[in-house]
């Protein structure tokens, strides 16, 4: 499939979604009426609204990332050499070292040709949840986070030094 899944595709697995949410809320309002199923019926909308959204707003990020299915053993082998380019240049890392995949992906960026390039503290300090999560306002602390580490033990953090290492080491200062 070249470039993702087609646009039709998307909006036939959208409408299937909401169609087969939609009569499972009707089938229970049909069976009871009483709050439990109604509270159901609310929770079943946002999920089912949630997917359609989460579904569409996952496939048009595959397609501006040009993601695709490799089609052919030549697109396969282009895949395989991207990634040994990769591990050849530092910057592979195993998944499960998330240090060591901070690392890489920091080394990725200094490398870019951007003027600017910028390294959250949140990274640094290896904090895993986000300082905001748009469309909350009282659910979560947007923003008024504090990070788990002081100012201190930040600059001694391991991480801190990796990463601050790595980025150094790609021309960036």
């Amino acid at each position: 499939m070249r470039g993702g899944p087609s646009p039709r595709r998307i909006a036939f697995a959208a409408v299937f979604a909401l169609c087969a949410g939609l009569s499972a809320i009707a089938l229970l309002d049909g069976f009871h009426s009483s709050y439990p199923i109604s509270l159901l019926q609310k929770v079943g909308l946002v999920v089912v609204g949630g997917a359609v959204i989460g579904g569409t707003l996952m496939a048009i990020g595959l397609r501006m990332a040009d993601w695709r299915d490799p089609e052919s053993e030549e697109d396969f082998d282009r895949i395989v050499d991207r990634s040994e380019r990769l591990a050849r240049e530092g910057l592979a890392a195993d998944p499960e070292d998330e240090d060591a995949l901070a690392e890489a992906v920091h080394r990725f960026l200094a490398r870019a040709p951007s003027l600017l390039m910028l390294v959250q503290a949140e990274d640094l300090a290896g904090e895993i949840e986000q300082a905001n999560l748009p469309g909350t306002v009282d659910e979560h602390p947007n923003w008024r986070r504090r990070l788990r580490l002081s100012p201190e033990e930040l600059l001694a953090s391991p991480l801190f030094r990796r990463i601050a290492a790595a980025v150094n080491e790609e021309g960036r200062r």
